[in-house]
């Protein structure tokens, strides 16, 4: 997803990536205010700074990817209540750079 691919649509509510996606780049989905839920594919190894800046509703994220995407400062907002993750990841996550941060919101799927 390019940078500002997305920037502002706030009709979206819910979003699930096409399996073809492999990053999203600095604020692709900056102020998607809609936003309330997202489904990550495996294939995404990164995310950059800012992706998801601005958007104070996204709630829950669905992370498929087994081994953490590179994750940018300030990428996932901070009002994240819930990030699903792989079976057998949490650790992994847990451990990766800016992930970390998110520890205590991390569920197992």
């Amino acid at each position: 997803i390019g940078a500002n691919g997305f920037e502002g649509l706030s009709n979206i509510k819910e979003i699930t990536l096409s399996d073809f996606t492999s990053y999203i780049y600095t604020e692709a989905f900056q102020n998607c205010f809609g936003i309330k839920k997202i489904t990550i594919p495996a294939r995404v190894t990164g995310i950059e700074t800012g992706a998801f800046n601005g958007c104070v509703n996204l709630k829950t994220m669905t992370i498929l990817a087994q081994t953490p995407p590179t994750l940018g400062t300030s990428a996932i907002p901070t009002t994240i209540e819930t990030i699903y993750i792989p079976t057998g990841t949490i650790e992994a996550y847990k451990a990766a750079t800016n992930w970390s941060n998110f520890a205590d919101k991390f569920i197992e799927l």
